[in-house]
């Protein structure tokens, strides 16, 4: 075995020197070279490790074959391994060196020359002879890299100081140089930062040998315990732990061996270290002994559960619960365990544990898979649903059956153990086989069971009111998905307990509905459509009021009756359940017709909000205009109050939703928008007509005033009257006046609204400034008439006079003389008279002429 053990090592060696032989070690990049330098060193390790585990622990506990020799070491492969880790040292001193130098210095170590002392070497050729050529060659190596060492010194102690704040930042640096740093001139250099950091590993030391102490009495997982891991027992867990303490502790003082083993304090670090590390051991060891007394005094203990003899029952049915119970304690799977991860962690087992392990790991298989047999047959009522239990009753007991009559052979006379493992096979596969068939029946009703839940619940959220085929199709579903459980062998009596769980799901979805309709009855019933119309002088709907509190009644009582039409998924021809449903919620049917009451209430609440924009229809609007209309302001007062109004009515909805209740009010509003605009017309119409009015007052003003000015008089009789009538204007031209104001307002407001005005205002206006001239002028033609009969009537007291003189010249001449009135002749008398009464009467029309002269 020895000599295989040579050959192995020798051809790992070998074939490491092949793979390695391929690069130039001395010249190839750096990465490359480290890499494949790693990989030769990791199996040369490796394989050393596993020479050392195999021949250390395992084989010398390997009863079949004990190994008897002492441990055996690989020294030819292990020295191979430290010669690659000698070169990648060397490469990764070149390389840390050229990072801390500058490019001006590195021709210093120039490549060439720095492994120069190599050439003619092949360092992966390990063997004695060739030994001190290759220390000869290092030794060559380290004198021409000295002036490079000396120069980057202080810069490496610079870098390092930088981060002496972080303790443990400033070890991953002293670990990212610790080739640098084991170099002698740099080692110098750096004294007193390696003595920081040897006070930093003795107070690591200090802080795991506290830690262990506080620990390591507790319960793992408890905060004055170790540390707890998944998956391990105590025994385990608490190995681990320390283990990792051990590991921490001496990656400590491997760190100090490589670079502090030259400082005065690094003895007495080291010896408290592995005092530390001795007690881990010592602890391990504890827990290990303290776990095997536990383990073999528990041996002799049948109630321990660590006991299994072959020949004793597989399981039995436990007399008092009735539970399955398998002769395989979960302490015997424990202690597997135990015993696999203590082996691993390379302690041996004693041979009485072992032995007991062996048996619990011959019938572990088959104890698990019965284990899980047991827990279905003990758990199996509780995943069943309680109203398919009767539909799995056949399968139930021949799964039963089987677990009571567990005998072998032919005959079934005697009990199946361990120790018969054709017949324990068998049987289990029986069991499985059983307990699959079980559990495929309850896990496909399960399933049919979840479906029909979500179909119910799915049906407690749909609207009685308004979606009743959606409740049809879904009882359907439920009817076809019954149908196909039966047409996969389940018996129909089986059934009958399941059928009525369903029954009762669907009274509790349907009464929820019920209530729920109920409570919302006059919201959730059919749409009801009628038109709002206005018709004979009156607001109405269509169909009439009567009608549609008819048809709700109708729908009302349709809906209350429902559950007595309602059937299940049950037996056909079983009392239904469902008609209870009415009088269990009669106190509900108060509420319906009160809130029935209420919604009537609010449609006849539609019509009154309505009846204000009607009120216009209802009145003989031209009466009503000519009334109330005078002043512009009424106009523009009644015309604003039209346009807001008209704003409002498109703001009108055109439906209004009345629970249930759907009112088209189009047919309304168009009414109102004719009605608006009718007004609308007469306003303008009737602003138009008062327009006409004043322009034809003032005409006629404005007419018979020329008319009036346009007589010239003739006589101081035609000019008092001339000037009456032109007082009479003046009195009455301010009253007409701000008609024509008016007027010019209304017009504006008609342009405005109309988008035109009357035109004849602009020829009144002119007729009107002739009229202003005319007036202005009157007077002026008064004074000038006066002044053309004052010359008149002078002309006409020059002629006045002359005929007075005439007429006193005749008169002087003509009248009879004192002596025809002594005559006493009648006849010279009457002559005499009727002279006198002609010049009477001419003097008569000269009186005339006078007082016309003088008034």
């Amino acid at each position: 075995m020895l000599h295989l053990l040579d050959i192995i090592g020798g051809s790992f060696g070998r074939f490491v020197q092949k793979k390695l032989g391929t690069l130039n070690l001395w010249e190839d990049p750096y990465y490359l070279v480290k890499d494949n330098l790693k990989a030769g060193i990791s199996v040369c390790e490796q394989w050393v490790t596993a020479c050392n585990h195999l021949t250390g622990q395992v084989w010398q506990r390997y009863v079949p074959h004990l190994w008897k020799n002492e441990k055996y070491f690989p020294e030819t492969l292990d020295k191979l391994g430290k010669r690659l880790e000698e070169v990648l040292a060397v490469r990764t001193i070149h390389e840390k060196l050229l990072y801390f130098l500058p490019a001006s210095e590195e021709k210093i170590i120039c490549l060439a020359r720095v492994f120069e002392p190599f050439t003619g070497l092949n360092p992966v050729q390990y063997n004695p002879y060739t030994e001190p050529l290759w220390k000869a060659a290092v030794s060559q190596y380290e004198k021409i890299i000295a002036p490079a060492e000396q120069k980057i010194a202080g810069k490496l102690k610079n870098y390092i100081s930088e981060i002496q704040d972080s303790p443990q930042q400033r070890l991953q640096a002293f670990l990212k140089y610790k080739e640098l740093v084991k170099r002698p001139a740099i080692s110098k250099e750096l004294m007193l930062e390696r003595e920081t950091l040897l006070a930093r590993l003795v107070d690591s030391v200090k802080d795991f040998r506290l830690d262990f102490e506080n620990r390591c009495r507790g319960v793992p997982g408890e905060t004055s315990g170790p540390l707890s891991g998944k998956n391990l027992s105590e025994v385990v867990n608490n190995i681990v732990w320390v283990r990792q303490l051990e590991l921490k502790v001496d990656d400590t003082i491997k760190i100090a061996e490589a670079l502090l083993s030259d400082l005065s304090g690094f003895r007495s670090f080291h010896r408290s270290a592995e005092d530390l590390l001795d007690q881990f051991k010592l602890y391990e060891q504890e827990q290990f002994d303290d776990w095997s007394r536990d383990i073999q005094s528990g041996l002799s203990d049948s109630r321990s559960g660590l006991c299994i003899e072959a020949n004793s029952r597989i399981m039995e049915l436990d007399p008092n619960d009735g539970s399955l119970k398998v002769h395989y304690s979960d302490r015997l799977v424990i202690l597997l365990r135990e015993v696999r991860q203590l082996s691993a962690l390379g302690f041996v087992i004693p041979a009485k544990i072992q032995q007991v392990a062996n048996i619990a790991q011959k019938f572990c298989k088959q104890a698990i898979i019965l284990k899980q047999v047991a827990h279905f047959y003990n758990s199996i009522d509780q995943q069943m649903i309680q109203s398919q239990r009767p539909m799995m009753l056949q399968s139930a007991l021949a799964f039963e059956q089987i677990i009571k009559n567990s005998k072998a052979g032919s005959g079934g006379k005697s009990q199946i153990t361990w120790d018969n493992p054709k017949e324990l096979e068998g049987y289990i596969q029986k069991l499985q086989n059983a307990a699959q068939r079980l559990a495929t029946e309850n896990r496909k009703l399960r399933k049919w069971h979840t479906t029909f839940c979500e179909k119910v619940v799915v049906l407690m959220n749909v609207d009685l009111l308004r979606q009743q085929q959606r409740w049809k199709d879904g009882l359907q579903e439920l009817r076809t998905g019954l149908a196909s459980v039966e047409a996969q062998g389940f018996q129909a009596s089986g059934m009958r307990a399941w059928k009525q769980h369903w029954d009762h799901q669907l009274y509790k979805a349907l009464e929820h509905q019920y209530q729920m309709g109920l409570e919302a009855l006059n919201e959730n019933l059919p749409e009801i459509s009628a038109d709002l119309t206005y018709k004979q002088g009156r607001l109405q709907f269509r169909p009439p009021f009567e009608e549609i509190r008819a048809k709700y009644y109708r729908e009302m009582k349709r809906f209350i009756g429902l559950p007595n039409q309602f059937r299940g998924v049950g037996e056909a021809g079983a009392e239904s359940l469902f008609s209870v449903m009415i009088d269990r919620n009669a106190s509900g049917f108060l509420t319906i017709f009160s809130k029935a009451e209420d919604l009537f209430r609010r449609l006849s609440a539609v019509l009154q909000q309505h009846k204000e924009w009607i009120v216009i229809g209802q009145v003989d609007m031209e009466a009503l205009v000519e009334k109330h209309l005078s002043t512009v302001h009424d106009w523009e007062r009644n015309f604003k109050a039209l346009k807001i109004k008209g704003k409002e009515v498109e703001r009108l909805p055109s439906a209004v939703k009345v629970d249930c209740l759907n009112i088209n009010c189009n047919p309304v509003k168009t009414v109102i928008d004719d009605l608006i605009q009718k007004l609308f017309d007469m306003l303008v119409l009737s602003l138009k007509k008062s327009i006409q009015a004043h322009l034809h007052e003032i005409d006629t003003f404005v007419t018979e005033a020329m008319e009036v000015l346009t007589v010239t008089p003739q006589s101081v009789e035609e000019i008092g009257d001339a000037n009456l009538q032109y007082s009479k204007l003046q009195e009455r031209k301010p009253e007409i006046f701000p008609l024509f104001q008016e007027a010019e307002d209304k017009n504006r407001l008609l342009r405005t609204v109309a988008g035109g005005g009357l035109e004849t205002i602009s020829n009144l206006k002119a007729k009107w400034d002739k009229f202003e001239l005319m007036m202005e002028s009157h007077q002026l033609m008064i004074k000038d008439q006066i002044e053309v009969m004052k010359g008149n009537v002078k002309s006409r007291l020059q002629i006045y006079y002359q005929e007075l003189e005439k007429f006193k010249a005749r008169w002087d001449q003509l009248k009879p003389g004192d002596d025809i009135i002594e005559t006493g002749q009648q006849n010279a008398l009457d002559i005499s008279a009727k002279s006198i009464k002609e010049k009477k009467i001419e003097f008569d029309d000269l009186e005339v002429i006078r007082k016309k002269l003088v008034y």
